[in-house]
């Protein structure tokens, strides 16, 4: 197979979403096309195409008077995320009960679990923040539906990131993490789909530590 080499476009898109990720952009800081042009040496045209794939993705947000900015989190974009998670984990873990892929999903959510262990050194690093959300996206791909893992990638980067500046700080937030995946886990293998239900629910209703400050 022949492998296509990036877009500068692309090489655009991934060189400022990991800006972002690794907070080189903090939360909320402007970003401008012709800065950003000359830092990365890439013409503004693919510079201006990433940044509307990034607002697409919800890691940029374009404010009318003052152009793009790198997303900021409150309580309401906080707690929109976590809803979506629960409807999206719930409903495909369903959708798995009907299939008969119950054993599929709980192999593959016993994979991400171990990725997750085998990536956390006592750092928290934001490699070790997307094991934890491949966890929860293991609920879709199990599903082997291809819209629905296609809307879960979109906004793959979104949730890590929203975990990662929640909870950088907090490293009993990740222990806890850890261990509720491995209450799901062993809910699913039970078969107890009730249970399931109600740790998908817990884990993502719990109250947060979100503090209303922009990290």
């Amino acid at each position: 197979m022949i492998v296509k080499p990036d877009t500068l476009r692309d090489q655009a898109y991934k060189l400022i979403r990991n800006q972002i990720v690794t907070r080189e952009l903090p939360l909320g800081s402007h970003l401008s096309v012709a800065d950003l042009s000359r830092d990365l040496g890439i013409s503004n045209s693919p510079i201006r195409e990433a940044i509307s794939r990034l607002e697409n993705e919800g890691l940029v947000i374009n404010h009318p008077n003052s152009g793009f900015h790198v997303l900021t989190f409150d309580d309401k974009l906080v707690d929109q995320l976590n809803d979506t998670l629960i409807v999206t984990m719930s409903g495909c873990y369903q959708m798995c009960c009907e299939d008969g892929q119950e054993q599929e999903l709980a192999e593959l959510l016993q994979q991400r679990l171990d990725q997750q262990a085998s990536q956390y050194d006592g750092e928290l690093t934001f490699e070790y923040v997307q094991t934890t959300i491949n966890f929860d996206k293991g609920f879709v791909d199990a599903c082997h539906n291809d819209m629905l893992s296609n809307l879960m990638e979109s906004r793959f980067y979104l949730l890590a990131l929203c975990a990662f500046y929640l909870y950088q700080d907090e490293k009993e937030s990740y222990l806890s993490n850890f261990r509720e995946h491995q209450g799901i886990l062993e809910k699913v293998k039970t078969g107890d789909r009730e249970e399931v239900f109600k740790a998908i629910q817990f884990h993502l209703t719990k109250k947060n530590h979100y503090n209303g400050k922009t990290r």
